[in-house]
């Protein structure tokens, strides 16, 4: 799978080839290829310069949400909860951008090991995509469980809840 950036290269190129396929094609219009293969030059040109550009914006946070997206947890974070939280924590990761993803989890009681899997995973999604996670509202026991599976040095835990 190519990088952001290589596919926002491509795109660069893509449109640049386009370009100049366009400019012949205006010079010579009586050939019938070029009739046919300029309309769907540009279409392509303008999908992949559509794409290319909504990864610009996602990647340099252009026009990106001032505050990070917060998600609030509740109750118990085991393995019966994890599709549940994953489903969550994924949506609310397509939401984030580069001002980051906050996960509230002052009301949650307790968190088993089963129950960090879904936080891990969004945390490692979010590393690949260069979206800042922050913990907040943990409670010591949370805080526990989140340094024995070794989470406390993926993420920022903040010790404070502060104002929701």
């Amino acid at each position: 799978m190519r990088s952001r950036t290589e596919k926002a290269a491509f795109a660069a190129a893509f449109g640049a080839v386009t370009l100049a396929t366009t400019w012949v094609g205006v010079h010579y219009a009586e050939s019938r290829w070029f009739q046919c293969a300029v309309p769907f030059a540009l279409r392509q040109a303008a999908l992949q310069t559509r794409i290319a550009g909504q990864q610009v914006r996602r990647r340099f946070s252009l026009g990106a949400r001032r505050r990070p997206v917060v998600v609030k947890l509740r109750g118990t974070l085991d393995v019966r909860s994890a599709d549940r939280t994953t489903r969550l924590l994924d949506t609310a990761l397509r939401a984030a951008t580069a001002s980051g993803l906050t996960i509230d989890l002052a009301r949650v009681t307790t968190v088993s090991r089963a129950g960090t899997a879904p936080l891990i995973t969004t945390v490692r999604k979010a590393d690949r995509d260069h979206v800042p996670v922050t913990v907040r509202g943990a409670d010591p026991a949370v805080r526990r469980t989140f340094h024995d599976v070794g989470l406390d040095r993926l993420v920022t835990v903040a010790e404070d809840v502060g104002p929701s």
